[in-house]
C-alpha cells in the first residue's frame, strides 16, 4: 500500500531535512532521509489522511486520523502518540504556524477550528464551507491561511483576524469574514499551496476538474489555469515561485514553468508536463 500523507521536517537532529509520510491501511508513519531514500524511524497506531500531517516545532508533530475525530501527538523520540486528543469531528487536514503556537484543523463539515498547542485549547470554530473542508495553506508569515473545499470553492482568511474573534472580549459567535472567495473550479478542491514570497506570494488550488489555478494572493487576481489529463490531487510550488508540480489521480507528476512554457517531459518516468494556458480568465 502506497503511503499517501506527506510532509517535510526537520529530522531527530534539528540538523538535517526529512519526508514524513503516512500509510492509512497499515497504521504507520514513516521518517524517510530524501538523499538516501533510507527509513529512518517508523510510528505506530496511526493512520493520518492526505493532508493530514503538520509539523508542530523541532520536537513534534501532529496527526489527524482517518475515520476517528482524534489528533495523535508524537515527539520525533518516540514510537507511541504522547497525547491522543478528541476533536469535535473528523479531520481531513492539518496546518500549523511556523512557531508552533496554533494549530488549524480542516473538519468534514466544512469547519476550521483554531487550537493554542500548548494549551490544547479549542480557540474558535467557524463555518468556511458548504461541504468538507480539504485542504489548509499558510503563509510564510502565518498571516493568512488559505483553505479548500468539496464544495468546489477556496477561501482566504486573515489569521489575525480570526485570533480577534477568539478573544474573549469579542463579540460570542463572532466569526471571522473571509478575505477572498474564489469560485472559479468546476469540482472540489483537493490541494491548496502558497508561496514564501510574502506579500506578493502566488496561491495555488488544485481541483479534481483537472486543473490548478494560479492566483496573486495580494489581489486574488486568476493568472494562469494549468490543464492536466486527469484529475489532480496534490500541488506545490518551487520555492522560486517559477514551476508548479502537482501530482494526477493517473499516477504521474506533472510540471509547468510559470516564467516561460511548459517544460516537456523525457524519458520514462521523467516529470510530465502540463497544458498551460496564460492570463486564463
Amino acid at each position: 500500500t502506497r503511503s499517501r500523507a506527506l510532509v517535510g521536517a526537520r529530522a531527530m537532529d534539528g540538523t538535517a531535512t526529512a519526508l514524513l509520510t503516512s500509510c492509512p491501511a497499515k497504521r504507520e508513519l514513516h521518517v524517510w532521509d530524501p538523499l538516501s531514500g533510507l527509513v529512518l524511524r517508523t510510528y505506530k497506531d496511526c493512520a493520518a489522511p492526505p493532508r493530514g500531517l503538520a509539523v508542530v516545532d523541532a520536537g513534534h508533530f501532529v496527526a489527524a486520523q482517518v475515520g476517528r475525530p482524534q489528533l495523535h501527538i508524537y515527539s520525533w523520540a518516540r514510537e507511541q502518540p504522547t497525547f491522543r486528543c478528541q476533536t469535535p469531528e473528523e479531520l481531513r487536514a492539518l496546518v500549523c504556524t511556523s512557531d508552533g503556537t496554533y494549530c488549524i484543523g480542516a473538519g468534514c463539515s466544512g469547519r476550521l477550528y483554531l487550537w493554542a498547542i500548548r494549551s490544547g485549547s479549542l480557540l474558535l470554530a467557524w463555518d468556511a464551507h458548504f461541504k468538507s473542508s480539504t485542504a489548509l495553506a499558510l503563509t510564510a508569515d502565518d498571516s493568512v491561511l488559505i483553505s479548500g473545499g468539496a464544495d468546489a470553492l477556496v477561501t482566504v482568511w486573515s489569521l489575525a483576524d480570526a485570533l480577534a474573534c477568539a478573544d474573549p472580549s469579542s463579540a460570542r459567535g463572532a466569526s471571522p469574514t473571509p478575505l477572498w472567495t474564489w469560485s472559479s473550479h468546476a469540482l472540489a478542491v483537493t490541494d491548496v499551496a502558497v508561496g514564501r514570497t510574502c506579500p506578493g506570494s502566488l496561491a495555488l488550488s488544485a481541483s479534481l476538474d483537472g486543473t490548478v489555478h494560479v492566483r496573486e494572493l495580494a489581489r486574488g487576481e486568476l493568472l494562469h489555469v494549468l490543464r492536466a489529463p486527469a484529475p489532480v490531487h496534490s500541488v506545490c510550488l518551487s520555492p522560486c515561485e517559477h514551476s508548479v508540480f502537482a501530482g494526477t489521480a493517473a499516477g504521474l507528476v506533472h510540471e509547468a514553468t510559470l516564467v516561460l512554457t511548459a517544460r516537456c517531459g523525457g524519458a520514462d518516468g521523467a516529470v510530465q508536463p502540463f497544458e498551460l494556458e496564460h492570463g486564463a480568465a
